[in-house]
C-alpha cells in the first residue's frame, strides 16, 4: 500500500493547534484526496472525540470523496462507545457510506499511545 500523510498536500506539515486549525486541515485534506483521486483514507484516534465529525463542510467532503468509485475509510480507535452520541450526524453519515467504512477497535492499545493521524493512499 501506498501512503502519504495528506498534510503534505496542506500547507501545514507540523501538528495543528486549536480546533479551528484542526478542522481546517481535516477539510482541506479530504478536499485534496477527492481532488488527488486518493482512493483510501486512514483515521487513528484513541475515541475521535477531539475531530469535528459533525461539521457540515467535513461531511459535505466526505460526501464528495465518498461518491467516487472504490473508495475506502479505514478509521482505528481504541473504542468507538462515544461517537454515537457526540457525532449524530457522522453516525447519519456512516450509515449512507457503510460500503465505503471498515472501522477497527484496538482496546489493547494504551489511550496514551494512540496518535491522531490521517492518512491518504491508493489501494
Amino acid at each position: 500500500m501506498n501512503l502519504q500523510t495528506l498534510m503534505d498536500a496542506t500547507p501545514s506539515r507540523n501538528p495543528t493547534t486549536g480546533r479551528q486549525a484542526f478542522r481546517q486541515v481535516l477539510v482541506s485534506a479530504v478536499v485534496g484526496a477527492a481532488v488527488e483521486g486518493r482512493r483510501e483514507l486512514i483515521w487513528v484516534d484513541n475515541d475521535f472525540t477531539d475531530w469535528p465529525l459533525d461539521d457540515p463542510s467535513l461531511l459535505d467532503a466526505m460526501s464528495r470523496w465518498a461518491r467516487q468509485p472504490l473508495r475506502r475509510l479505514l478509521v482505528v480507535a481504541n473504542g468507538f462507545q462515544d461517537v454515537p452520541k457526540r457525532h449524530p450526524r457522522f453516525t447519519r453519515w456512516r450509515t449512507t457510506y457503510a460500503h465505503r467504512i471498515e472501522c477497527r477497535s484496538a482496546p489493547e492499545v494504551s489511550a496514551n499511545d494512540f496518535p491522531s493521524l490521517m492518512l491518504a493512499g491508493d489501494l
